[in-house]
């Protein structure tokens, strides 16, 4: 009876309460990142048309190569593992970057 009371102790020692500061610090984080990963985003569709204008013989290459940095760079992992909180962003950047391409 004795073991079976520590071991209930040591069960409730073990409890993880989260408190709303941690829980507004990993939405912060989690909006940071969001922030820098739209950066990234646009440099990389600014650069895309650049070198798009510079190269007109390489459009599609460089729509498709571009496209395939956005997924390696906002898909699934990108904010940590097992998360997909930027893929509205990845989407809405991939449209964008489409976009451009069809009106030019």
């Amino acid at each position: 009876m004795e073991e079976r009371r520590k071991d209930d102790l040591y069960h409730d020692e073990q409890k993880i309460e989260f408190t709303d500061e941690q829980v507004s610090s990993n939405t912060s984080y989690i909006d940071d990142k969001l922030k820098e990963l739209e950066i990234i985003a646009d440099a990389l569709i600014e650069f895309a048309l650049w070198r798009s204008e510079n190269h007109p013989d390489k459009r599609e290459f460089i729509l498709n190569e571009t496209r395939d940095w956005l997924f390696q760079k906002l898909g699934q992992g990108s904010i940590g593992p097992a998360t997909a909180a930027a893929d509205p962003l990845l989407r809405r950047k991939i449209a964008e970057l489409e976009q451009f391409f069809t009106e030019s």
